[in-house]
């Protein structure tokens, strides 16, 4: 009975975790839309403003030209 308690807990707390975690990207999917961003800019598809109007609605702040802070606190630096 014990055990099945902790496993009821632990599956809880594992899903808390997911549904955390799974609405955040992860540094890698930051740099990958930094880098769609810069081809839809350089393709004259999308202005260098809406860029950075996307870049902070995906939870980026931006510090200075070419970096970017992550909710997470990581520092991206793009070129």
């Amino acid at each position: 009975m014990l055990i099945s308690r902790n496993k009821t807990k632990l599956r809880y707390i594992i899903g808390i975790i997911n549904k955390v975690t799974s609405n955040m990207l992860i540094t890698a999917e930051y740099l990958h839309l930094v880098k769609i961003l810069d081809k839809l800019v350089a393709a004259n598809q999308l202005t260098k403003d809406e860029k950075l109007v996307l870049l902070h609605k995906s939870g980026l702040t931006k510090l200075k030209d070419g970096v970017w802070k992550e909710p997470s606190g990581a520092i991206l630096t793009s070129n």
